[in-house]
């Protein structure tokens, strides 16, 4: 009989890691996983086999602060969490934020042979004082909760895990211990059988017509990505090269990019997979961002040729080292000379279509299964 698991989150759909981890821990662990839902959102709801906390109160709100906690927790709703540990005899947490630490030392205090996993989506220290920087004075109370959180996060935890070797240095520093080990990012499985986009004709691509995809929904770092490569790239690659570009909001930038007939800015759709399936190069030229790129695992989970830069291939190196046939697949490159360069090489070698090496690639790190053996290699 397995051991019963807990899984504490407060992201779920919102974000891609998240998702991933819920959905392979539901499938390794079944009924035996029980799910605590941090979001502050929504009525309070308890079931045998899951919890949301909902709304916080304005009391709660204000006992939060006082207490050191970060957004999503208060001493009360720590002691419930426990209280369910305790009840439901759990062994083995799962804990998708680094931010929690409150929580992990008043379980390892409590139940000390109870193991806590942690994941780290970034390394807070770090990126809590951007923030801070950013969002000014009103932002202090949930800095000084959140630093704290890691703080004793990392000190409590059994086991930190972070995405890339990036943050494993990164948490190295500033830390003065190695984390445990590494999850990197997966994506969704691909489904290679939707051709068709209610958002986009494919149909009008030419014999010659090459189709460049760029997806990224609006954020600063994508929007400045997109604009360098237009300027800087895209301008100078021949007329047979056209220009995709979806992510949800990227509508903004439309009206800057309207006197160009070989850019197509479409914005939000309802699904990837129309799009990837189309592509004949993905692109991903990011300058800025921490974390592993979601883009670029999508791209070798659908075997396109990819271009990036060492921003967006962070945490994917093994990528670069992929051939067909003794010929690159996966370019990263920061120099817009070069770059044009690298589309050349691949119109004239014919570089186009779906490469198995990168397929298995893809499954055999960056997919659901990949991170289902992993966690369960984690929590044996």
């Amino acid at each position: 009989m397995k051991e019963d698991v807990m899984y504490i989150s407060r992201r779920f759909e919102t974000n891609i890691c998240a998702t991933i981890h819920l959905k392979a821990l539901q499938e390794l662990y079944k009924e035996n996983l029980y799910i605590v839902d941090l979001r502050t959102e929504g009525i309070k709801k308890i079931s045998d086999r899951r919890i949301n906390l909902g709304v916080m109160s304005k009391k709660e709100k204000v006992l939060r602060t006082l207490e050191l906690n970060t957004w999503y927790l208060t001493n009360e709703r720590i002691n419930t969490i426990c209280n369910i540990i305790e009840r439901k005899n759990i062994k083995k947490i799962f804990i998708d934020e680094s931010a929690f630490g409150k929580l992990v030392r008043k379980i390892k205090k409590k139940f000390p042979e109870v193991v806590v996993v942690t994941f780290y989506h970034d390394i807070g220290k770090i990126l809590y004082s951007q923030w801070l920087k950013n969002k000014g004075i009103k932002y202090l109370p949930d800095y000084i909760g959140s630093m704290y959180g890691e703080k004793l996060n990392q000190k409590y935890s059994d086991c930190n895990l972070v995405l890339n070797q990036r943050d494993y240095k990164v948490f190295e520093k500033v830390y003065h211990k190695k984390p445990e080990g590494l999850l990197p990012a997966a994506v969704e499985e691909p489904d290679f059988s939707l051709i068709k986009a209610v958002e986009f004709d494919f149909s009008k691509k030419g014999d010659k017509d090459r189709y460049i995809l760029f997806v990224g929904s609006k954020y600063y770092p994508n929007i400045v990505g997109l604009s360098w490569f237009v300027k800087n790239v895209f301008l100078n690659l021949s007329d047979k090269f056209k220009l995709i570009v979806i992510g949800r909001g990227m509508e903004c930038v439309r009206e800057d990019y309207k006197d160009n007939n070989r850019i197509f800015i479409v914005g939000g759709v309802k699904f990837l997979a129309p799009f990837y399936n189309n592509a004949d190069i993905v692109i991903a030229p990011l300058f800025d961002g921490g974390g592993m790129k979601q883009k670029t695992a999508e791209a070798l989970a659908y075997g396109k040729t990819f271009v990036g830069t060492k921003e967006s291939l962070y945490g994917y190196e093994d990528a670069l080292q992929v051939n067909h046939n003794g010929e690159k697949i996966v370019f990263s490159e920061d120099s817009a000379e070069e770059q044009v360069k690298i589309f050349e090489l691949i119109d004239k070698k014919n570089l186009y279509g779906r490469y198995k090496e990168l397929t298995d690639l893809f499954k055999d790190n960056y997919s659901k299964d990949a991170i289902k053996n992993r966690l369960l290699e984690i929590l044996k």
